[in-house]
């Protein structure tokens, strides 16, 4: 360099930034987890529903037992001093499947699909943190029913809300006055994420 040129700046060893951009990424993800955990967030109808054929309200939090099936809703979580810390929007909704029959087996169907997923196994909830419709599925699910995939009484995993089916299962929870249960695979899935929720809540 001729004389007077500046020093060229040091350069960051790769190895370095991406250790570095990692440690964020985690940071942030366990701090939308921890809050979202807590309750410090608020869905609305997002922006995208405004161009539905039904009016909605844009401003207005929705309670988290209204959250339906296949709409559109943003997703604010909060920091300690309540400012807003992130937005996420869900564009299909599917945390549980019916308002008033209040089962999240879509949801768990799709977990069935990624919760083998290597990345999903070392990377656990904070992985899921950046797939909105999976994580705020659950944590809205957590947080206002208190299990992660709630099933209702009557469901029967054979044929779906068919009440009507005569299984035996959906019978036997009706009749006890327990929860119903999804297929034994998808329900060791839901308790897993029960526990690992508890955990962190701890």
């Amino acid at each position: 360099a001729g004389a007077g040129a500046p020093p060229a700046p040091e350069r960051v060893p790769r190895d370095a930034l991406l250790a570095y951009q990692q440690r964020e990424l985690q940071m942030a993800r366990s701090s939308k987890l921890r809050v979202a955990l807590r309750g410090d967030f608020a869905a609305r109808h997002s922006r995208l529903a405004r161009l539905a054929p039904v009016a909605y309200d844009a401003d207005t939090p929705v309670d988290l037992g209204q959250l339906e099936a296949l709409n559109s809703y943003d997703i604010t979580w909060y920091n300690d001093t309540g400012g807003a810390e992130g937005v996420d929007t869900v564009n299909k909704w599917y945390g549980t499947d019916w308002v008033d029959f209040p089962t999240a087996a879509s949801l768990a169907e799709t977990l069935s699909i990624v919760h083998d997923d290597v990345k999903y196994a070392e990377g656990g909830i904070h992985y899921l943190a950046a797939e909105p419709r999976l994580f705020w599925g659950l944590i809205v699910n957590w947080r206002h029913y208190g299990r992660s995939l709630p099933v209702h009484p009557s469901y029967c995993y054979k044929c779906g809300r068919n009440s009507g089916c005569g299984h035996s299962v959906r019978e036997a929870h009706a009749a006890a006055g327990v929860p119903g249960r999804l297929s034994p695979e998808l329900t060791a899935i839901g308790e897993h994420y029960d526990r690992l929720f508890a955990a962190v809540s701890a």
